[in-house]
């Protein structure tokens, strides 16, 4: 059995490159390298850690099956996902931008302000705001019951004023409809939104409302 890298699996060989090993040193040196590696896998990228720690096995079991090592370092290591969110947000550039498109372009949709603004400042998922109806919302207080909240949702005055405008946007289609966002498919119903219609109402500035709520 030779002594060197040369002898080592193809697998591994950019696992070792990237440790700065040598061509020339001895198998004790890269074992002792690689098992350091092993270790220090779980802390890096997830992707990196991933196809690292595939390499760092196969090297130390063809070690193991030479009696090279008596023990496979890598054996309990994983390649664990990342805890918390890791959804997409927007910065805050981005967010200030759309928050002027909101609140001072009179050429936005009604429905478009509303929904952004509601999702954006107060979380609002997208049940939340279909099933918003006009005896939700509570003028004296300038609050609206929003789903299974236990308490009213008192509205900053940019989220009011968008409400207010599809208050006019409903009194000018002339509907029954008890529900706040009225659309051409449920103006003559007494339904909700579609989901679809919650999902898609973001489309002309490219995000959606779970974007939306998840950012900070």
């Amino acid at each position: 059995m030779s002594s060197t890298i040369s002898s080592t699996p193809s697998a591994a060989n950019t696992v070792i490159s990237s440790t700065g090993i040598g061509s020339g040193l001895d198998i004790n040196s890269i074992v002792t390298s690689l098992t350091t590696a092993a270790g220090l896998a779980q802390n890096t990228q997830l992707s990196d850690r991933k196809s690292s720690l595939t390499a760092l096995r196969h090297f130390f079991a063809w070690a193991k099956a030479h009696h090279v090592v008596l023990v496979n370092p890598t054996r309990g290591v994983t390649a664990r996902e990342p805890r918390g969110f890791r959804g997409s947000t927007l910065d805050l550039p981005a967010q200030r931008k759309l928050f002027r498109r909101w609140t001072t372009d009179p050429d936005v949709h009604p429905h478009e302000a509303m929904v952004g603004l509601l999702a954006l400042l107060h979380g609002a998922t997208n049940q939340e705001l279909r099933d918003l109806t006009i005896d939700d919302i509570d003028p004296a207080s300038r609050s609206i019951r929003l789903g299974s909240r236990p308490q009213p949702t008192p509205l900053d005055p940019a989220s009011w004023a968008a409400l207010q405008r599809c208050l006019a946007h409903h009194g000018q289609i002339t509907t029954g409809n008890p529900y706040v966002l009225v659309t051409r498919g449920t103006k003559a119903t007494q339904a909700p939104a579609s989901t679809y219609y919650l999902s898609h109402v973001l489309d002309a500035v490219g995000v959606r409302p779970r974007m939306l709520r998840s950012t900070p």
